[in-house]
């Protein structure tokens, strides 16, 4: 992976590899503990497949041997069992 031009900036670069993941991570486990856990993970690991594929499309992101259909089962991994395990763990 590669973050594109570097003609681009370093702010893009924060905001995709720092403020981004975060932010999402945050949103998503506020909302966790309601009825809809299912349709959440599964609306939050779309919204993020969605937004590394605009940001490949518009050239932030290049993905070198990686297409980003294969990022889908991380990202249902991720919201499904990573954050929620994580949120757990903070809880105790």
């Amino acid at each position: 992976m590669d973050s594109g031009k570097p003609a681009i900036g370093e702010i893009p670069d924060i905001f995709m590899f720092v403020i981004g993941p975060a932010a999402t991570a945050i949103l998503f486990l506020n909302r966790y503990n309601t009825p809809t856990k299912l349709i959440r993970v599964l609306f939050f690991s779309i919204f993020s497949f969605l937004i590394e594929y605009i940001l490949g499309k518009l050239g932030f992101l290049k993905l070198k041997g990686w297409k980003p259909v294969y990022s889908i089962p991380f990202y249902l991994l991720l919201f499904g069992i990573v954050l929620p395990w994580t949120l757990k763990l903070i809880r105790k």
